[in-house]
C-alpha cells in the first residue's frame, strides 16, 4: 500500500501510529479540509516518517 485516502484527522493519527506495520506507505491524501493547526500538526508528524500529505485539491493540481 503506497497511498491512503483519509477523511478525518483522527484516522491519520491512527495510521501514523501503525506505520511500522505498513512500511510501504508513502502518501496520505486528505479528502476534507482540516483546521490549520491540525493540518500543520499532521504534516509535521508525517514528515518524521517520510510520508507526504496532500489535500485532494493539491493532488488534482499535481496530476492534471
Amino acid at each position: 500500500m503506497k497511498t491512503v485516502f483519509i477523511d478525518k484527522p483522527e484516522n491519520i493519527l491512527v495510521i501514523l501510529k501503525l506505520i511500522k506495520q505498513v512500511p510501504t506507505l508513502k502518501r496520505i491524501i486528505l479528502t476534507k479540509k482540516l483546521p490549520d493547526d491540525t493540518d500543520l500538526e499532521i504534516r509535521n508528524k508525517a514528515k518524521e516518517f517520510d510520508i507526504d500529505v496532500f489535500s485532494f485539491n493539491q493532488l488534482r493540481v499535481i496530476f492534471f
